[in-house]
């Protein structure tokens, strides 16, 4: 079977973007350094062959559009593949993890002490009639990695250190997207509704969702019908001290707006 060809274009956002480009030596014919590349393989599992199908980076968990770097598909499945990333993502995808999080004691972990950082998950797109990637066109996707972009240093005891399991330097990292494990979930939930204060509730640990991958890890991109996608996704169980339990919460899975 013939390996697909992808090949990468950096592909320019209206509005500010324009006058940022690709990095501060970037023209319309030199993107710019690559700050990162995440590489792996395209397979078509659906029934359509699908002829203008190309591979992105899609912020902030599906809400918020693309970035500027696109792998085009082209030749027989299945298809190696190469996406270069040369900027950070736009501004508005990123954000402070821990600010949402406040219960009556105050904050868990300090949001000063956070990282600004954006989440993206890996899809296979068509084109729409401009040529250009089609948000609401989705083909497949990656369903066990994602992309994490730090604007700082992710420091140790940090809630996006938690996340990952790990303290990591400013940039691209690929994530590993770990299997949920209710009955920890449970435990961990349990035992910070029980705590006191925020000294014992640190104790109770951390449902991990994501670890760091391995920098030449390869990411397997599916094109499947989309009822049996199932892209990542992962907020943390988060309870406050003291929290009563009985009745539980109605409203207990990492939602930052539960009240």
């Amino acid at each position: 079977m013939t390996t697909r060809t992808i090949k990468r274009a950096c592909r320019w956002l209206t509005g500010a973007l324009i006058a940022t480009g690709c990095g501060s030596q970037a023209t319309p014919d030199y993107p710019g350094e690559k700050l990162s590349v995440i590489q792996g393989l395209v397979l078509n599992e659906g029934d359509d062959t699908p002829d203008d199908a190309v591979v992105v980076v899609s912020w902030g968990i599906g809400m918020f559009g693309f970035g500027e770097s696109v792998a085009e598909v082209e030749g027989e499945f299945p298809a190696q593949f190469s996406l270069s990333l040369y900027e950070s993502p736009p501004g508005h995808v990123l954000h402070n993890p821990a600010e949402p999080w406040v219960f009556p004691e105050g904050h868990p972990f300090d949001p000063a002490d956070e990282a600004t950082i954006a989440i993206g998950q890996i899809v296979a797109v068509a084109k729409d009639a401009n040529g250009d990637p089609d948000p609401g066109a989705v083909l497949g996707g990656a369903e066990g990695h994602l992309v994490l972009y730090a604007e700082t240093d992710i420091t140790e005891g940090t809630l996006t250190a938690e996340m990952i399991g790990a303290s990591a330097p400013a940039g691209y990292h690929l994530l590993d997207v770990l299997p949920q494990d209710p009955e920890a979930e449970e435990d961990v939930v349990t035992c910070q509704a029980a705590a006191t204060d925020f000294e014992e509730w640190h104790e109770c640990g951390f449902v991990q969702g994501w670890a760091l991958a391995a920098n030449d890890s390869e990411v397997a991109v599916r094109l499947v019908d989309s009822s049996e996608l199932s892209l990542p996704y992962f907020s943390p169980t988060l309870l406050g001290p003291n929290t009563d339990l009985n009745p539980a919460p109605g409203c207990m899975m990492g939602d930052p707006m539960c009240p």
